[in-house]
């Protein structure tokens, strides 16, 4: 009984096809469309605006603080909880004034996204 050698050739050449595809797929750069922000310029005492302004400048996120996660600088926010299971493999539960507590279904936070990138998910399972 003759059996035929094996012959890598084929299969090499197959998967060196499929390589040079992948890193000509990550060379190509992806173009975001431009996001404008704008804002009211109109002064008015933070006391008679129906919504809330807190403002948490450099210096007090950095005042003694490690600066691991937004637990830190944003603790000292009102009506903003925020809740560090201090476990990286889940997020931050965050809730703004009630929203984003437990609740019947589960339990709903809010997300943060900065610069398009998610800093949190909804739930905290992140």
């Amino acid at each position: 009984m003759h059996r035929p050698a094996f012959t890598p050739r084929p299969l090499l050449l197959a998967l060196l096809s499929v390589f040079a595809g992948n890193a000509a797929a990550a060379d190509t750069a992806t173009v975001l469309n431009p996001v404008v922000v704008t804002g009211s310029r109109a002064e008015a005492a933070s006391f008679d605006l129906p919504y809330s302004i807190d403002v948490v400048d450099s210096r007090t996120i950095g005042e003694g603080k490690l600066g691991v996660n937004a637990s830190e600088a944003l603790a000292g926010v009102p009506g903003l909880v925020i809740q560090n299971r201090n476990n990286y493999a889940q997020d931050l539960q965050i809730s703004s004034r009630g929203f984003g507590t437990r609740a019947a279904f589960g339990v709903r936070g809010i997300k943060l996204i900065t610069d398009g990138i998610p800093a949190s998910t909804p739930d905290g399972q992140g």
